[in-house]
């Protein structure tokens, strides 16, 4: 409760009680996300329990228009750069995955409320104001909500024409009125992200945030220049992007997990742990045993025996009657991915329903090498174990109470934000039983070998295998500095998904970057093609500004096209397998398109191959 409220979020023991368990820290603002006790309980046994709803499911559920950020790596972008207390403590939460794999990532939903919590107080920052005022469901100006909480119930608040009395109509009403005037308050403020005022002195007084969103196109992308133009422009791969369709797809991130959280939070008091033993194996070797191994499911109750208060009180407002908490003799479903195929054999006789402590195992042995092949070079498999109990009694529960207690979210969202919000709260809300759904998920790291990365022609010869390009070889400090105008000094090389970036410079006043993509999965033809055609139609529909240029270009590599706008130049070229993009980029906005420079390094670096 103390770490929440460092972050600004309030948590109440109930809606009856008009000060949080912790007050907010002087000094710092709460934020228009609030929650009750019942929920960051919940939140809270998840997140210790390493659960969470999987990235690629928070992609699905908001979805992004071409060449946006997928939400996951919005939210791996915060967490690994925000900066903020709430950022802060998502960190110590999530540990450090590898964020560039965002879609493969489980985020704890304390960890979503703390985004929704850190994004709306962005959002009133850049717009220059204070605390969020809520909405009524008419879209009128209500009363703001005391920081504090004092008074809370004791104001009347409007909904569909009629004038409620929270004090008298029972706890699932008060919960109802408390959930939709949180999430109306977050609402009201990712509104001021539809026309941010725009600092004429860039992101400065919003790095906490700002620095976040640019991490996440990093994760997803390879290449983020910075901001320019006084914040108003975003460089993503030496292209250009408006910053107000970044901020809108945040606001539509952010109100969706902001549904998410309270969805799951409040309906689902429960999570499941998972326990593999031993949480690292390896392959049996030789005429060696497979080596055992089991992984453990439990439906974790934290401290409750029975059902919370507040949802018995809404089951009963439902006319649901509810079935006993823990789910002794419930069906479970085990799913059981293994990368490379061969690391693992399961073992068919694995428990399909849960025990009476709610617990069920699945066992396996590993696979074997031969001992010429252990003498190879080392791996790491990994096998992912995930669970899924359904109780359709709790779906029918949830579905029911779901719709009694969220049906205001859509009357909830601004004229302004409507467009964007709309469909994905009504998306989320048609999904509730499926959101809802309990599912662990662990991993097993096994250890194995390949054989030597050679091929045997003669007892004397070998054939090595081509080994990484190294982009600073392909174009050299002194073709850096004659592109830049002046010396950047040595290039940097960095591995990033797929291959290596060498990076000649700072911004400002002016950065060159060669970006490497090797292999079928990052550097083929295909994946050319696709970026080609994905570029030239953010072109086409006026993405990059009404002077971008794109052209297919000849004589350098096997396939290669520019794009530019701005003071922003990008070739990119194909050749074996591997895909290369010159980037340059000027903070003088002054300065012509630097495609020609592009062209002549790009050139050079295709004749190095």
């Amino acid at each position: 409760m103390a770490d929440l409220a460092a972050a600004g979020v309030e948590v109440y023991a109930d809606t009856d009680t008009p000060n949080p368990l912790v007050a907010v820290p002087a000094g710092i603002t709460p934020t228009p996300l609030r929650m009750l006790q019942v929920q960051a309980d919940a939140e809270l046994l998840e997140a210790f329990d390493h659960q969470g709803v999987p990235g690629s499911e928070l992609d699905q559920l908001i979805g992004a228009p071409p060449g946006m950020l997928p939400a996951s790596y919005f939210v791996a972008g915060w967490i690994s750069n925000g900066g903020s207390p709430a950022a802060l403590l998502a960190q110590r939460i999530m540990g450090e995955p590898d964020w560039t794999t965002a879609p493969t990532i489980l985020f704890p939903n304390l960890v979503l409320s703390l985004y929704t919590a850190d994004a709306a107080r962005f959002a009133n920052v850049l717009a220059g104001q204070g605390d969020a005022t809520p909405a009524t469901t008419d879209g009128s100006p209500a009363p703001s909500v005391p920081a504090s909480g004092a008074g809370f119930l004791d104001n009347r608040t409007h909904r569909a024409g009629l004038v409620m009395d929270y004090r008298t109509i029972g706890i699932c009403s008060k919960v109802q009125n408390f959930i939709d005037t949180t999430i109306a308050a977050v609402f009201d403020a990712l509104g001021h992200l539809e026309s941010p005022q725009v600092p004429s002195t860039g992101f400065a007084a919003l790095d906490l945030f700002g620095a976040g969103i640019q991490k996440g196109f990093d994760f997803a992308t390879g290449v983020v220049n910075g901001l320019i133009d006084g914040g108003r422009f975003l460089v993503v791969n030496g292209i250009k992007l408006a910053i107000k369709p970044v901020l809108e797809q945040l606001a539509k991130v952010a109100g969706g997990l902001a549904v998410v959280a309270d969805v799951v939070s409040f309906l689902r008091p429960w999570t499941i742990r998972m326990t593999p033993t031993p949480n690292a194996t390896r392959k049996a070797v030789g005429d060696e045993p497979g080596l055992p191994g089991t992984v453990s499911a439990t439906v974790d109750l934290g401290e409750h025996d029975e059902w919370p208060a507040d949802i018995a009180d809404c089951a009963f407002h439902a006319g649901v009657t509810l079935p006993p908490l823990k789910p002794a003799g419930a069906p479970i479903t085990w799913k059981i991915d293994q990368s490379p195929g061969d690391l693992i054999i399961e073992d068919p006789a694995r428990a399909t329903v849960l025990d009476t402590n709610a617990h069920a195992d699945a066992a396996y042995i590993t696979t074997s090498e031969d001992v010429e092949t252990a003498k190879g070079d080392p791996r790491t498999g990994v096998v992912v174990a995930q669970v899924s109990i359904r109780r359709k009694e709790i779906a029918d529960l949830q579905n029911k109470i779901g719709d009694l207690l969220f049906a205001q979210f859509p009357s909830l969202i601004g004229p302004i934000l409507a467009p964007l919000l709309r469909p994905v709260v009504d998306q989320i809300l048609a999904k509730i039983p499926s959101v809802l759904d309990s599912t662990g998920l662990t991993r097993v790291s096994v250890d194995y070998h390949d054989k030597n990365e050679t091929t045997t022609t003669s007892s004397t010869t070998t054939v090595p295998v081509v080994a990484t390009i190294d982009p600073c070889k392909l174009v050299t400090e002194a073709e850096a500095a004659a592109a830049l105008g002046s010396d950047p000094g040595p290039g940097v090389n960095t591995p990033v998904s797929g291959g290596h970036k060498c990076s000649y410079g700072t911004y400002p006043p002016a950065t060159l970057t060669v970006l490497v993509s090797q292999g079928p999965a990052f550097g083929s033809t295909a994946q050319f093609e696709a970026g080609q055609a994905l570029q030239q139609g953010y072109v086409v529909e006026g993405r990059f500004g009404p002077h971008a240029i794109f052209n297919v270009l000849s004589g350098i590599g096997e396939r290669a096209f520019e794009t530019g706008a701005g003071s922003a130049g990008t070739v990119t070229f194909n050749k074996t397998d591997t895909t290369v993009a010159v980037i340059i980029l000027f903070s003088d906005i002054s300065v012509p398109t630097p495609t020609p420079q592009a062209e002549a390094l790009a050139t050079m670096a295709a004749a190095r191959f």
